[in-house]
């Protein structure tokens, strides 16, 4: 079984997995913000928020390959009743950014495949692109613009769930603070369409990183994303959202290429429809590896 979704998962890297005419096994709903939250995760590891380095020009590909093992409290977002599951979750991420004198173009695209140990009818897996022109080089205080598509799919790219398209604008802002730490907030108003009238939402978000360097090669990050959504397609337009994410990840440099962090998550999410409330927490490892070129 687990052979067959390899063989599918390496399809769709390879541009041959699209929509299929199968019904949807998960709601579009849950399947956005499982996705949406799953890609945050990711993300607080130490990426160019901490860093931000320009790219080689000799070398200015970067290739991500990544693995998490992961336990899950709550796989579906159910409101009650849910069942806990261990989920392997590899992806993988190519990325450029080009210097425009005052402002900076970054372009990345990736998949992943999620695929729980159990429960199996919770595997999500994700096709996406993303544009973002990053403004204020050399301030401390940079505006940016983002365009983010996401293509959806339940199981190892088997049915198409949702596609979703998110416009983005907001500032972000990096603060020494200490000797050994680093502060980042970030402030964005987003508009998202989508193949699914009822995802479709103008959200407010706000979110706070912390690193704290303990040697060259390891490092402590803190996170708080919160954020208001305010949908307004279909039969959704009545519904308000509240959403908090808190994590934690210790990150170590196995090499120039290679790393291993630790983290946990932790999820509540607020809503007036009814179905809609949960909280969820998540636990485990992964393994990174880079390559520029």
């Amino acid at each position: 079984m687990f052979a067959s979704k390899a063989v599918r998962f390496a399809l769709a890297l390879g541009l041959f997995s699209g929509p299929t005419t199968a019904f949807s096994q998960t709601d579009p709903d849950d399947a956005a913000n499982r996705v949406e939250a799953r890609l945050d995760r990711r993300h607080e590891r130490d990426p160019g928020d901490f860093r931000m380095l320009e790219t080689a020009a000799e070398k200015p590909w970067l290739l991500s390959i990544g693995s998490p093992f992961r336990y899950a409290s709550n796989p579906a977002n159910a409101e009650t009743g849910s069942t806990g599951a261990a989920y392997f979750d590899p992806s993988i991420t190519l990325g450029r950014s080009w210097d425009l004198g005052g402002a900076k173009l970054s372009f990345e695209t990736g998949a992943d495949a999620q695929t729980f140990t159990s429960h199996s009818e919770n595997d999500l897996s994700t096709l996406y692109g993303n544009l973002r022109v990053t403004f204020g080089a050399g301030s401390a205080i940079k505006p940016y613009v983002d365009y983010t598509v996401l293509a959806l799919y339940d199981g190892q790219f088997e049915s198409h769930a949702v596609t979703l398209h998110q416009f983005t604008a907001g500032a972000k802002a990096q603060l020494p603070v200490g000797k050994a730490d680093t502060l980042v907030v970030d402030a964005s108003v987003m508009r998202r369409e989508a193949s699914v009238a009822t995802v479709e939402q103008v959200r407010l978000g706000l979110a706070f990183k912390v690193k704290h360097v303990f040697d060259p090669a390891s490092r402590l990050v803190l996170s708080a994303r919160g954020r208001y959504a305010d949908y307004t397609g279909g039969s959704a337009s009545t519904r308000t959202d509240k959403n908090l994410l808190l994590g934690a990840v210790i990150e170590h440099d196995l090499s120039d290429k290679a790393s291993i962090d630790f983290g946990t998550t932790f999820e509540r999410n607020w809503s007036n429809r009814t179905g809609k409330s949960y909280s969820a927490w998540e636990i485990g490892p992964s393994v990174t590896f880079t390559a520029s070129f």
